[in-house]
């Protein structure tokens, strides 16, 4: 809940915001952040990050003007060293879910059973410090509200939520925020930041999508709020002789929810992460990145110096613990991947994947033997093909593998499943949501995606196929002839117009889910009305 000191503030965030200009940060969730992507992956010459997308863009954002750019000046990507302070653009939303919540890559917004609606905005700005040195904020707060209708959900063997996921234990995995309407405030997409000279030190809530996938990164994605965390690296690429590089390390603290346990020990855990990008100057438009997340539990006085540099190493052999011949590490969960994306803006194409690996590897034999132990895969491309009326059509497909083959799976410690850690409390999660691919533990999707735009103008189509929580199902019914894979068809129209002061997003979708919890007889369909309103508060603001 948000008290009234809150509330007051936001309200007069929002009126000042009439006098003042417009901003520059992308709400995940919104066809902003599609945009964005769109923007950067037909203009090849951009310096923009290598291997990770933030939701604060402007100050990694080119100064040139955009060789491809349908809805000029409609991002604003720039802030001047005079501009101390600047509104951003207000947004507001609204959805419509009647039989069940459904809610993918929207960052602190939870999207319920029933009717929810969000309201964001705030201001950002500038200021220089000597001279190679500036200071920059953003707070971007977000208010939402959501009905939180009832529907039934499992009895759990587990002493945990009767609203958390039912079948992991050790999986802080909100089902339903208790059992009454509720409205919250976020800090969103917030964040100060000194940058001196190449080098950014900043702290802030602000999403990361780390990787090149569009819908489910594996270790990083815009599925949950942003946590609290310090973050240290090149502010954008930097030249070397061979190419461009990039990197950043984050060092923040994951929540549990109000739904999980009674349990105040374990309320926190401790997050690190690194990601490194390399774009060689030899091969054009490829980009190459490698990242690694750790996290452990977070008791009171337990954080050492060692905890600030664990991306770096393996571990202290302090946490290592034997399991029968193999050495394993009971204190740490990591997660680690290798990204791939190759973009050929003059030909409007791009492919990208990822393959990541979960938990830590037996060693260089045991890597060799098994490539597919505990790893997750996304494949994905896209093309855009520009018509004769200057529009443009974009087709996008996407596949994620997070699941784990029948083999490995017949032995619990053989793969252990994503974002489940058989030592560690809550699991890859803050506040309830997944910090990772929005699926869930050992899902599977595909993903197709088809878009026509032009400047005011965007009419756009999706569908996609979810196979949920693999790993659990197929532990339960080993050598059964029959599963009760649970599954869903979704598909959506989507519509978004330019207006001369805002723009409007309209989206009708239908998801029909199939054997909701393993239950055969629950099969559930579910018509999803939503709509967005983005007020431009300077026409500077829009194309």
């Amino acid at each position: 809940m948000f008290n009234g000191e809150k509330k007051g503030l936001f309200t007069l965030m929002f009126f000042c915001s009439t006098f003042i200009l417009s901003g520059q940060v992308l709400l995940p969730g919104t066809f902003d952040y599609q945009y964005y992507r769109h923007v950067l992956s037909r203009n090849h010459e951009l310096t923009e990050p290598i291997s990770f997308f933030p939701s604060i863009i402007t100050n990694l954002a080119p100064e040139e003007t955009f060789a491809w750019d349908k809805r000029q000046q409609y991002l604003d990507y720039k802030i001047e060293e005079k501009q101390k302070v600047k509104l951003i653009n207000p947004t507001f939303g609204f959805q419509q879910s009647p039989k069940e919540g459904r809610s993918y890559n929207d960052g602190p917004i939870w999207q319920g059973k029933g009717v929810n609606a969000f309201i964001s905005g705030g201001l950002y700005g500038k200021q220089k410090i000597g001279v190679r040195g500036y200071l920059s904020y953003t707070f971007n707060p977000i208010v939402f509200f959501a009905e939180n209708k009832d529907y039934v959900i499992p009895d759990t063997k587990f002493n945990k939520s009767p609203y958390s996921y039912p079948f992991y234990e050790r999986l802080d995995l909100v089902e339903r925020f208790g059992d009454q309407p509720f409205a919250q405030f976020a800090m969103g997409q917030s964040e100060i930041k000194y940058v001196y000279g190449v080098f950014s030190l900043g702290f802030g809530t602000q999403n990361f999508n780390w990787g090149p996938s569009h819908f489910n990164p594996i270790l990083l994605s815009n599925q949950a709020a942003g946590f609290p965390h310090f973050d240290f690296g090149l502010n954008k690429p930097i030249n070397i002789k061979i190419g461009q590089i990039d990197g950043k390390i984050i060092w923040g603290r994951l929540t549990e929810s109000d739904y999980y346990d009674t349990n105040r020990e374990n309320n926190y855990r401790y997050i690190t992460g690194i990601i490194g990008g390399y774009r060689p100057s030899f091969v054009k438009g490829l980009n190459i990145g490698i990242q690694r997340i750790m996290y452990r539990s977070w008791q009171q006085g337990e954080l050492a110096v060692k905890d600030v540099f664990s991306t770096f190493l393996n571990t202290s052999s302090h946490y290592d613990t034997s399991f029968g011949s193999v050495i394993t590490n009971d204190k740490y969960d990591q997660i680690a991947s290798f990204t791939l994306r190759w973009n050929l803006a003059e030909l409007g194409f791009e492919i990208w994947g990822e393959y990541a690996r979960n938990d830590f590897a037996g060693g260089i034999m045991d890597f060799l033997r098994y490539p597919d132990r505990s790893s997750a895969l996304t494949l994905g491309a896209s093309e855009s093909y520009e018509l004769k009326n200057d529009a443009t059509i974009f087709l996008l497909f996407e596949s994620t593998r997070l699941s784990a083959n029948q083999l490995q799976i017949n032995n619990t410690f053989s793969s252990p499943t994503y974002y489940v850690h058989n030592i560690l409390d809550h699991g890859y999660t803050q506040k309830g949501q997944l910090l990772g691919a929005g699926i869930g533990p050992g899902s599977n999707t595909h993903v197709f995606q088809v878009q026509y735009l032009n400047e005011k103008h965007l009419i756009g189509f999706t569908a996609q196929r979810i196979r949920f929580y693999d790993d659990y199902i197929l532990n339960q019914n080993v050598g059964s002839l029959t599963y009760p894979w649970e599954f869903e068809i979704f598909v959506a129209g989507d519509y978004k117009r330019t207006f001369k002061q805002f723009s409007i997003d309209l989206e009708l979708a239908y998801a029909h889910h199939y054997h909701r919890y393993f239950n055969y007889e629950d099969n559930l369909g579910n018509l999803i009305i939503s709509c967005s309103l983005r007020y431009f508060l300077s026409l500077s603001g829009r194309g």
